[in-house]
């Protein structure tokens, strides 16, 4: 029996230093036809699924992947990532035509900008489910084929007691009805508008997506508060105060940090606490996985960060 299964995308990615780029406004400036040298590429394993696998793994939780990778070497290089951080890898399903999923990350200072190429993550199918034993699901954006496994997924979740948290996409927020499935539902802010159809008071956005099915939800907006409603509370932290290195990865960090706190029965404070230290470490690292933190070193960081953070609670009169 697993604590976690993650579901989802698992990538190569490939990490540019673009310093030497001129930067006009929001754009990054190429002279086209010209060749550049640059620094040696930053090589790591990604995708939301491998992500907060390895940061549940990290945080004490059992944890399996459902994913897809292509049988390449890119696809080896995923499993043996996993298989190092003691995720189990019997789920992957491996596709001999569509490669490994890859993004390539161009890096100027705490700006990237990333061209991705979505493989065999795009087909993943449900398949031997019954074996899977589990008793949450954290499933995260899913693109191609792969989301039209996801109803049949949540209902069969549903119908085992299995409990979900899901961390959507865009193409999972046209679906509505999936969010009755849903336990703790994660998103930015800007997805929290598009799902609630308002863009103005974050309570009434919690109060309209709880009415859609989940009981706990949390929203997070960079270096602005944090947002979780609960048992018709509101719950609201400042992110720790620390130097960005680069912002990929930091959703998976808090999301993953968060629900590995919900698994292990503690309560919400302790779980905004943890998601925040979580991404705040990997914020100051390159690459979404090489800052996430282990069980053991939580202390440890906590105390050098040297700072208290707060989190707020309000009674919802609804």
């Amino acid at each position: 029996m697993f604590d976690v299964i993650t579901v989802g995308s698992a990538t190569r990615d490939i990490f540019l230093d673009a310093s030497f780029l001129k930067k006009k406004q929001d754009y990054l400036c190429l002279d086209c036809g010209y060749k550049f040298d640059i620094e040696k590429p930053f090589i790591q394993t990604g995708g939301g699924a491998t992500n907060t696998a390895v940061s549940f793994s990290r945080l004490g939780i059992k944890t399996a992947i459902l994913t897809k990778v292509g049988n390449d070497g890119p696809g080896y290089s995923v499993k043996k990532t996993l298989q190092d951080e003691n995720v189990n890898t019997g789920f992957i399903q491996t596709d001999d035509k569509l490669g490994t999923a890859m993004s390539i990350v161009i890096w100027k200072e705490k700006d990237r900008t990333i061209f991705t190429y979505r493989g065999a993550s795009e087909n993943i199918k449900l398949k031997h489910f019954n074996k899977m034993k589990t008793k949450w699901l954290y499933i995260t954006a899913l693109r191609g084929n792969s989301i039209k496994m996801l109803k049949d997924l949540l209902v069969y979740a549903h119908k085992k007691g299995i409990k979900v948290a899901m961390n959507p996409g865009s193409k999972e927020l046209e679906i509505k009805s999936l969010f009755k499935y849903v336990n703790i539902l994660l998103l930015n802010k800007e997805e929290s508008e598009i799902l609630s159809k308002n863009f103005e008071n974050i309570r009434e956005i919690m109060m309209s997506i709880n009415d859609l099915g989940p009981k706990t939800i949390a929203v997070t907006n960079g270096k602005e508060n944090v947002f979780v409603f609960n048992n018709k509370k509101i719950y609201y932290a400042k992110p720790y105060d620390i130097k960005i290195k680069s912002t990929l990865g930091a959703g998976d960090a808090f999301c993953s940090g968060f629900v590995a706190s919900i698994i292990k029965n503690q309560n919400v404070e302790d779980a905004v606490k943890l998601g925040l230290l979580n991404s705040s470490s990997v914020i100051q690292h390159k690459g979404a996985k090489t800052g996430l933190l282990h069980i053991k070193n939580i202390n440890n960081y906590e105390n050098r960060l040297n700072q208290k953070l707060i989190v707020h609670k309000e009674e919802l009169d609804l």
